[in-house]
């Protein structure tokens, strides 16, 4: 802290005490000019802070109290001047320069090409789904095995996805994303190719489930990726655009999976992903995408320019947590966290009633019932995909705009979700399931289908934006830990499903799930609502003891400062 003396002109400074509510901002005092007023020189001076008691809120919603420094005398009729007190965050550099945010360092259309980046490379583990789902019956036919084991190896590459994903989630925070990236590309080239030659259905369920550990990188790590270079108060919008192109992969992974395997074998749909992946992915990844992780980025900003380092105003957080391993599970009990457990359970069972329903559409479709040929199921495909195109943007945005409403109750930016997952989810899955259930014209369930994806895409970058801001340090490994549940509460449900369906249909199967749904919603909500409720007290009791503090520094102060 330093302190000077205006001598010639004496003025009577203004200061303001910054308590920050958020992690990543430091509290401290700001000098805001005044009118000059007279001020006796002398050879000492002391400092009187006095608090008005009156708070004002500031553009970026912190609550900041106002105190004046005046002149005052000694009980010896000794006058003082006015002292200028600066915290070490103003003066931090050399040339004056005004705190900046580690979100600000790159630009807009910087970070926006990084996010593209990013989801080019997710778009790999949504087309090794979709595009092998349309194949499922000439699977069968050509390995000589039954559907159940198909669909087994589609609930295991689900499985081994979300196990994945425990482990990739604190290894990019360990080494970073760029490094995770490349790792997992590697890894999916390598095991690509037994899969076109898989000579029975055993390895090839063991090569899809290393398939599956290798796609696992790019859901979780993409999310990290995100909460390391937006802001929370646009983290849901960049989430949202950053889930369009993997979101194409439902679009046109079928159909292109469809047209495959009815003109040159199931065996080309894994030729076109491998090819992908080396000549378009590996690339991108290599020449284009640099780390990210907040801790290195600030390192290299140390090196490449030390005058804008020396004002991140976040550098603090940033070093006290340093990029450490951690162990696979340290991603799940990050979620455990009271704030998150009811939201990841409702995005469990509306995520994994979703996967359910995607995986029983080519089944259906291609019975006797329907009688359709893999190409023409791929068609079936594309209003899930266009939902999802229109909803994560959407819902995104939503999310962002009810978030910034009280940046201090980021409980606000699941709320829009959750109502859609409460009263459009269950009856939508309802109508899906029970018009397959009847045979009814293929346009029902495929409308059925359209707002069950239009549902449950919503409702993803919300409560990944939430996470990522309640998490910010451990960003990587919490949205690690929520993809691991997602998919593995998928797998279950998919084995799950097979044996429930083949005994008493899809229409009860769907009447199950929405029934979870609309209960595990509705106590999701109840303590959304409790918590905004609740809110704006508990903040009052936090300011009351931030006025505290503060007068207690300005007292400490008063009494160290004498010259």
């Amino acid at each position: 802290m330093q302190a000077s003396q205006d001598h010639k002109n004496g003025r009577v400074d203004t200061l303001r005490w910054v308590q920050s509510s958020r992690q990543d901002e430091q509290s401290g005092l700001e000098l805001l000019p005044a009118a000059p007023a007279p001020c006796t020189t002398k050879n000492s001076f002391l400092l009187r802070l006095e608090s008005t008691g009156d708070a004002a809120t500031g553009k970026d919603g912190t609550e900041r109290a106002a105190a004046r420094s005046k002149p005052c005398k000694d009980p010896d009729g000794t006058a003082h001047s006015a002292i200028i007190i600066t915290t070490p965050s103003d003066s931090s550099s050399n040339d004056g320069s005004s705190p900046v945010s580690i979100y600000d360092v790159l630009s807009r259309k910087r970070k926006y090409a990084i996010i593209y980046i990013s989801a080019v490379a997710a778009i790999l583990a949504p087309l090794s789904t979709t595009m092998y789902l349309p194949a499922l019956r000439p699977i069968q036919a050509d390995l000589h095995t039954t559907i159940e084991l198909v669909v087994s190896s589609v609930a295991i590459y689900m499985f081994v996805i979300g196990a994945g994903a425990l482990l990739w989630g604190p290894l990019s925070d360990w080494l970073g994303r760029r490094a995770a990236f490349l790792a997992a590309t590697l890894l999916f080239l390598a095991t690509s190719v037994p899969c076109i030659f898989a000579p029975s259905i055993y390895l090839l369920i063991v090569f899809r489930a290393l398939q599956g550990l290798a796609v696992a990188a790019y859901g979780s790590v993409g999310s990290g990726l995100a909460a390391d270079i937006f802001a929370p108060c646009e983290r849901g919008t960049a989430l949202g655009i950053s889930s369009v192109p993997p979101l194409v992969g439902p679009v046109i992974g079928p159909l292109l999976g469809g047209v495959l395997s009815d003109h040159f074998g199931w065996r080309s749909t894994f030729i076109f992903t491998t090819c992908m992946a080396g000549v378009v992915i590996l690339p991108l990844l290599l020449f284009f995408l640099p780390e990210t992780t907040q801790y290195r980025a600030l390192r290299r900003l140390r090196a490449t320019d030390p005058q804008t380092a020396a004002v991140i105003k976040e550098a603090d957080s940033i070093e006290a947590s340093p990029p450490r391993f951690r162990a696979p599970w340290y991603p799940v009990l990050l979620i455990l966290d009271r704030q998150l457990i009811l939201h990841v359970a409702l995005g469990l069972v509306a995520f994994g009633s979703y996967y359910c329903s995607v995986t029983e559409l080519p089944i259906n479709l291609g019975s006797p019932a329907y009688g359709l040929s893999p190409s023409k199921v791929g068609l079936c495909y594309l209003p899930i995909g266009v939902a999802g195109m229109l909803a994560c943007p959407l819902g995104g945005k939503v999310s962002d705009i009810c978030g910034r409403v009280n940046s201090s109750q980021p409980l606000r930016k699941v709320l829009p979700s959750n109502w859609m997952l409460l009263f459009v989810f269950p009856p939508c899955l309802l109508l899906y399931g029970w018009s397959l259930h009847f045979h009814m014209h293929i346009a029902v369930p495929l409308i059925g289908i359209f707002l069950v994806a239009l549902a449950t895409c919503s409702y993803l970058p919300g409560i990944f934006s939430y996470m990522t801001a309640v998490k910010q340090q451990t960003a990587g490994a919490a949205a690690a830990g929520l993809y691991a549940l997602l998919f593995l509460a998928s797998g279950v449900l998919m084995l799950v499903a097979a044996s429930v369906i083949e005994a008493v249909g899809i229409g009860p199967f769907s009447t199950i799930l929405a029934g979870l749904n609309v209960i595990v919603a509705s106590v999701a909500c109840v303590q959304i609502r409790r918590g905004i409720a609740t809110a704006p007290v508990e903040q009052q009791q936090q300011q009351q003891q931030q006025q505290q503090q503060a007068t207690a520094g300005g007292s400490s102060l008063c009494r160290a400062i004498k010259c």
